[in-house]
């Protein structure tokens, strides 16, 4: 989802003698606190959806300011190597089969082993099985992100005019 805040020059010429710099903060706080929400309502899902067993998935996410020119933020499950995010989100096709240490590690967790050479064997045949049958999607972030749009705009409009009312009562 890319939200664009439209009106924006309007807005900058209707306040020539206010200070457009303490707007843009303001108006970037905003963003990284609705991106961070949006984390939280995420990680919420993982939890409900008994889909975190690891907690590797849900401690990956992140709120990165982007390098563009205008600003902004990256808002995921940004880990990288071994970033499963995706698989869990929308699913997995038949055909490469996944990490079978990353496997292990979870039927370790999931069913409460206390020999690691049986979870490495189960963490095996299941990584076989999903590299032969795929997984089902078990969305976690679209929701949160759609559960949050008016927010973000709620904490933008909200921000902007908490700098509009700070500025014109210091006038």
């Amino acid at each position: 989802m890319e939200v664009s805040i439209t009106g924006q020059q309007e807005l900058f010429n209707a306040l020539k003698n206010f200070e457009q710099q303490a707007v843009l903060q303001d108006a970037d706080r905003a963003l990284k606190r609705a991106g961070m929400n949006i984390i939280a309502e995420a990680q919420m899902n993982l939890r409900n959806n008994h889909t975190n067993t690891t907690g590797r998935l849900s401690q990956s996410g992140r709120v990165q300011k982007t390098s563009e020119a205008g600003g902004g933020y990256d808002v995921g499950f940004l880990s990288g190597e071994g970033n499963y995010a995706g698989a869990v989100e929308f699913g997995r096709r038949p055909g490469k089969m996944p990490p079978p240490e990353a496997m292990a590690q979870y039927v370790y967790k999931k069913h409460h082993l206390s020999d690691r050479k049986k979870a490495r064997a189960w963490g095996w045949a299941l990584a076989k099985s999903i590299g032969q049958k795929g997984t089902k999607p078990h969305p976690y972030f679209a929701p949160a992100v759609t559960k949050s749009q008016a927010m973000i705009v709620r904490e933008i409009t909200e921000s902007i005019q908490r700098t509009i009312n700070r500025l014109t009562t210091n006038v």
